[in-house]
C-alpha cells in the first residue's frame, strides 16, 4: 500500500524530533490523507488533500498568520501527491498572509522498489 510506504518515511524521518527541537511557527502540511503525524509533532501537523474545503478548514488565516514557515512533506514520486502539493501551493499564493513554504521530499520504498 502506497500509505505505508509514506507513513514508513514520515516515522524514519521524523524519528525523535520534538517541537522544542524547531523554529517556533513551524508547521507541516501533508497531502497524503493516510499518513498520521508523528506523535510528537501532531499538534504541528497538518494533512490535507486537494479539495478546496479541506484547505479552507485547515489553512484558516489565524493559522497561516501564526505559521513562521510551512514545511510541505510529500513522496515526490506519488502523482496524486504532487497534485494536491500544486493545489495547497497555488492556494497558498493567492493569500497575504502565506508563510514562506519548503518542500520536503519523502523517498518511499514504493519509490525504491519502482512501484505505483
Amino acid at each position: 500500500e502506497p500509505a505505508d510506504g509514506m507513513q514508513a518515511a514520515v516515522a524514519m524521518r521524523f524519528r525523535g524530533l520534538s517541537p522544542e527541537d524547531l523554529p517556533e511557527g513551524i508547521r507541516f502540511l501533508c497531502p497524503d490523507m493516510q499518513a498520521q503525524a508523528p506523535e510528537a509533532l501532531a499538534e504541528l501537523w497538518m494533512s490535507v488533500d486537494d479539495s478546496t474545503h479541506r484547505l479552507e478548514q485547515e489553512l484558516t488565516e489565524p493559522v497561516l498568520e501564526s505559521t513562521s514557515i510551512m514545511v510541505v512533506v510529500s513522496d515526490v514520486f506519488d502523482a496524486v501527491q504532487v497534485a494536491a502539493v500544486t493545489r495547497v501551493l497555488e492556494w497558498l499564493q493567492a493569500d497575504e498572509a502565506s508563510p514562506p513554504v519548503v518542500l520536503l521530499p519523502l523517498q518511499t520504498d514504493d519509490d525504491v522498489e519502482g512501484g505505483a
